[in-house]
């Protein structure tokens, strides 16, 4: 019987019950029939308490209108969306010094060729470990108007070197990295120039790597991106100017901040079949003027670059990358500036020529684990006028080989050994011996 009709029969039965005449309660027959017709109507009542609390547990039961709505369907996210990644990453590194300590504490975290002591000095031998490397990143985008807007911000603790101390709490100061806005095709802010190519470095221990092999300038720039295919793209951008200089036969780098005409790059990426590849080129100009003004000039920097990453094996598991790059004047730009951009003389800012070269093989050993391969080398040749540069860098070489173990995703142990040398100008040098370890979580 439906929950409706056991209802209806309730009701009638009360209604009956309630209508009979007061008289009839004194006649024993009435009262009989009363008495059948309560007990009826308790034993209806029963059966309809148990089935609604049965109702109560079974919401299919109850009548359509008491069914609860059904939910609203989730409004679409407004507004940008954040992403903040980045990685832990902590080294540890023993250094044999052939020629006695490093000319610069950087050395001590990382390889920077121009850091090597050279001569007769006596041997030295150190330990260091830190976490400096360890980077932050967040990622902002929007869509305003119909337009693709992005914000990045990068960041660690190794780009400011001194900033801490090893003596009690190793606390060392966050450094920007890069931080820049992307509107659609549009670039503001600081990044890797646009001359380098940061895709191809290789898998290293090191906070660089082939440092003395590569282009490695990050920079405050304006860059234009424009799509040719699915496979190419070209990018031109202006970019912060600076001129680096050595007087005549100084080893000491002057930072000169008198540039008045920005840096031009331009890079070509595409890929095909072989696989992925890019050529850039910049153009300068070099400028220094002294204190009291007297000397004022300029001259002009240029280079170009090539470099790619060539996949290979049955399943191109592995991977070769390279880099060369040849300039006058763009030695900032070159191995982290490890020869400056001209010579001043007497009455003329003279231009320094640089050739960059690094290659590196990937091998992929298991699913979980890599062993990589790679040397870089910087080789400058200085002007005419320079007849004596006995403490100028003449060329900076490397070498080294890592494995890497990653036991679960985004979990990096890795160990590395890497042999370099510095040679000057006078023909004095210098080497390091390095075995390094990390250990690194990225998320």
């Amino acid at each position: 019987m439906k929950l409706r009709n056991k209802m209806i029969l309730l009701a009638t039965t009360a209604a009956v019950a309630l209508s009979a005449p007061a008289a009839a309660f004194a006649q024993s027959a009435k009262e009989v029939e009363l008495e059948a017709r309560l007990k009826q109507l308790e034993a209806t009542v029963s059966v309809l308490q148990t089935e609604l609390a049965k109702a109560k547990h079974q919401p299919d039961m109850l009548p359509a209108a008491a069914a609860a709505p059904a939910p609203a369907a989730a409004a679409a996210p407004s507004g940008p969306t954040v992403k903040f990644s980045g990685f832990v990453k902590t080294v540890g590194s023993f250094t044999e010094y052939s020629a006695g300590k490093p000319t610069s504490d950087t050395l001590r975290d990382f390889y920077l060729g121009q850091g090597i002591a050279v001569g007769n000095g006596k041997s030295y031998n150190a330990f260091t470990a830190n976490a400096k490397q360890t980077r932050m990143t967040a990622t902002v985008n929007s869509n305003l108007a119909g337009h693709t807007l992005t914000a990045y911000i990068e960041g660690d603790f190794q780009a400011s070197p001194g900033a801490g101390t090893q003596n009690a709490t190793n606390a060392y100061a966050p450094a920007l990295r890069r931080a820049f806005v992307t509107l659609d095709n549009i670039t503001v802010g600081q990044d890797w120039s646009t001359f380098q190519n940061p895709a191809v470095l290789p898998e290293s221990t090191d906070y660089a790597g082939t440092l003395d092999g590569t282009v490695f300038v990050r920079q405050a720039l304006v860059r234009y991106t424009k799509k040719i295919s699915n496979n190419a793209n070209f990018m031109v951008s202006l970019e912060n100017p600076q001129t680096l200089t050595s007087a005549i036969n100084s080893a000491s780098v002057t930072s000169n901040d008198d540039d008045n005409v920005p840096d031009i790059a331009a890079r070509l990426n595409f890929k095909n079949s072989i696989g992925e590849f890019s050529i850039a080129a910049v153009g300068r100009q070099l400028r220094v003027v002294n204190a009291s003004g007297t000397f004022d000039e300029t001259a002009t920097g240029a280079g170009v670059s090539a470099a790619g990453a060539i996949p290979f094996g049955a399943k191109k598991q592995h991977k070769a990358t390279f880099m060369v790059t040849y300039g006058e004047g763009i030695g900032r730009y070159m191995a982290a500036a490890a020869t400056p951009d001209a010579i001043t003389t007497a009455n003329s800012l003279e231009a320094i020529a640089t050739t960059n070269a690094f290659a590196s093989v990937k091998f992929a050993v298991s699913p979980t684990s890599r062993i990589n391969i790679m040397a870089g080398l910087h080789q400058a040749d200085l002007p005419d006028v320079v007849t004596n540069p006995s403490s100028i860098t003449k060329r900076l070489d490397s070498i080294a080989i890592n494995y890497f173990y990653s036991p679960v995703p985004k979990v990096d142990f890795g160990v590395e050994y890497r042999h370099a040398e510095r040679e000057l100008f006078g023909g004095v040098n210098g080497t390091i011996d390095r075995i390094e370890f990390a250990a690194k979580y990225a998320f």
